[in-house]
């Protein structure tokens, strides 16, 4: 099947959104290393999250636009989350560059350098609607939460989490996480037994 290349480059995200936001940059999460406690989503989330519909920058830029979730969702589905492939027919530069590593004899590693060829890079449409889980925390249990479901912060829904991986230790000297997969976990049934 043949790739549309003028459709692909048609499709290129044109608005106002030159990054992603975070986490880290709402104001209803505090500024820290690890899990941070969310005003919105009820439960600790990771600062690396992608926003949900709640999102109020941090630092507001008054020559920007006000920000507009549905606009930002467009920018991350057209642009920014689309892997790439590239055409090899098309050769758009070359550079000079570490291209691996090897042993000499006295086994210290190395560079090896080289010519690096650049080709053509084009997005690949089918991955618009699959974004990266986002993470939360619960007493010590971690959850990686669909964005779809997050977004819309619906994370803690009817007392209880809906995951996609779930992650715990029994103990905490125990060196690998228990894991469940697809589930709901109860939040009301396990405070009452703490």
């Amino acid at each position: 099947m043949a790739i549309n290349h003028e459709l692909m480059e048609s499709l290129e995200y044109k608005g106002d959104y030159g990054g992603r936001k975070t986490c880290k940059d709402c104001v209803h999460c505090p500024i820290g290393e690890g899990y941070q406690p969310c005003a919105k989503q009820g439960v600790d989330v990771l600062p690396s999250n992608n926003v949900c519909r709640a999102f109020k920058p941090r630092i507001v830029n008054p020559s920007s636009p006000p920000f507009n979730f549905d606009d930002y969702l467009e920018f991350l589905g057209s642009d920014f989350y689309r892997p790439h492939s590239v055409d090899t027919s098309i050769i758009v530069g070359e550079s000079w560059g570490a291209i691996g590593l090897e042993i000499d004899a006295n086994g210290v590693w190395h560079s090896k350098f080289g010519k690096i060829t650049h080709y053509k890079p084009y997005d690949k449409p089918y991955c618009r609607n699959f974004f990266p889980r986002c993470h939360v925390e619960v007493d010590g249990h971690k959850f990686e939460i669909d964005y779809k479901r997050y977004r819309e912060c619906r994370t803690v829904e009817d007392g209880a989490v809906n995951f996609a991986v779930h992650l715990w230790k029994d103990k905490p000297t125990q060196r690998r996480y228990n894991k469940e997969i697809n589930g709901r976990w109860p939040l009301n049934d396990y405070r009452k037994t703490r």
